[in-house]
């Protein structure tokens, strides 16, 4: 799929880095990674669903870890999901080491690499993640997308594809926007403090 960097930065307001690789990794049972490739004017999309039907998490480990070990490559900037820890807290713990292993795979290949929480990554974009209500976060992303015109018909690939969208827009703060104000808050205490000291 090729995308016109022009026409999507302005659909998304960010700048996109030229000449760039970046790929996106949202890890879970079923897997969704999107590869985002630039040159000056063009974007190359590619995809996969990586999809682990056995009950074994041995076999689940290795299978995932292997195929980072081939889809991963030096020249890419990877963007992977943090975990969200819900109710379930032994499936947050799964999905924990299912980005572990890809971090994993992102120092071994001396890769650059952030990670980042849905979250924060649908609020870069300002994505109404309620716009249909509880539990259906994945549909407004997916609406989302496909506004930009980007026809990503698996679910699970929405999310990977936004994770890559960040890795390739230049200068993008990965804090999360708490994390951003706190920093602005305690600079501006600072400065403050700095001028009363001058007085």
């Amino acid at each position: 799929m090729k995308i016109v960097i022009s026409e999507l930065e302005k659909k998304i307001n960010y700048k996109l880095k030229r000449n760039f690789k970046s790929i996106g990794i949202d890890t879970a049972q079923t897997t969704g990674i999107v590869l985002l490739k630039s040159n000056n004017e063009i974007i190359d999309l590619d995809y996969m669903v990586l999809s682990y039907k056995t009950k074994d998490h041995k076999e689940i480990y290795h299978s995932m870890i292997k195929s980072f070990e081939k889809i991963f490559e030096e020249d890419y900037f990877a963007v992977i999901e943090s975990v969200f820890v819900g109710f379930s807290r032994a499936g947050s713990v799964e999905l924990a080491k299912f980005g572990a292993f890809a971090i994993s795979e992102c120092v071994k290949k001396d890769m650059n690499y952030e990670t980042i929480s849905a979250s924060s990554a649908r609020a870069k974009f300002g994505i109404d993640v309620r716009k249909f209500g509880k539990g259906k976060s994945k549909q407004a992303v997916s609406e989302w997308v496909k506004n930009l015109e980007i026809d990503l018909k698996d679910n699970n690939l929405v999310d990977a594809f936004v994770l890559a969208l960040l890795g390739i827009i230049d200068g993008l703060d990965f804090r999360s926007a708490t994390d951003i104000a706190k920093e602005k808050k305690a600079v501006k205490k600072m400065k403050l403090k700095k001028k009363k000291g001058k007085k």
